[in-house]
């Protein structure tokens, strides 16, 4: 007997019924994967979200995180020159105004000669002493106030609080029509009208610093800060 397997008319193979290699299963079409198998599904154990390797996770059109709080997050500003140069003016201010109160109490003997020569000499020792009085008073209240006022516009204005510069400048509005009425009055005496006009002059420098272009700059800067 011969030790050749029979001859298949079908497939030309020994052992039986088979394809030829590289053609689908029976009933499955050209280029189609086989029954069952999901189209364009990786095989097992193949990698999610991309064909390489190390490939980001995420959707189609995922944009990346922006560093620092997200894109448009505003940054600090620094403060400028003229804002830190205003401060400094300021607290020059609140020291005027310690200076201020000393000198009318350390010349209460002029003043009160001059409040006697604006009453008239047919004023009575009691109205004089009223007039006397109220004026040291009004001179003390407004020392402390004003001192308490140039520490507060200072630290706002430092702060880059912009309703702090419109304060600022109703009050310098003030300062201008109060050094006016003493100088129409003719009360105070030199050293106190010195004082005066000195700050006067710095809270016009002030000013004037707190309205320069970088400093318009730190207050919008400061105010588009999220809370």
């Amino acid at each position: 007997m011969s030790n050749q397997p029979p001859y298949d008319p079908q497939g030309g193979q020994p052992g039986g019924q088979n394809y030829p290699q590289g053609q689908p299963g029976y009933g499955a079409p050209q280029g189609q994967p086989g029954y069952g198998a999901p189209q364009g599904q990786p095989g097992h154990g193949a990698p999610q979200g991309g064909g390489y390797p190390g490939a980001p996770q995420g959707g189609y059109g995922s944009a990346p995180q922006m560093p620092g709080g997200g894109m448009g997050a505003p940054v600090d500003a620094a403060k400028p020159k003229s804002i830190d140069l205003a401060q400094k003016l300021m607290y020059a201010g609140a020291g005027l105004a310690v200076v201020n109160a000393i000198v009318t109490l350390l010349t209460a003997d002029s003043i009160k000669d001059k409040v006697r020569d604006k009453l008239g000499s047919a004023a009575s020792q009691a109205e004089l002493d009223s007039a006397f009085s109220s004026f040291n008073t009004q001179a003390i209240v407004g020392a402390v106030i004003g001192v308490v006022l140039w520490l507060l516009m200072a630290k706002f204005n430092g702060d880059g609080k912009k309703w702090a510069r419109i304060v600022a400048t109703v009050l310098f509005v003030i300062s201008t029509l109060s050094l006016l009425f003493n100088l129409m009055a003719g009360v105070a005496t030199a050293p106190i009208l010195l004082i005066l006009v000195l700050t006067w002059l710095v809270g016009l420098g002030a000013i004037i610093l707190l309205y320069k272009p970088e400093s318009t700059q730190y207050y919008n800067a400061k105010s588009a800060r999220p809370v």
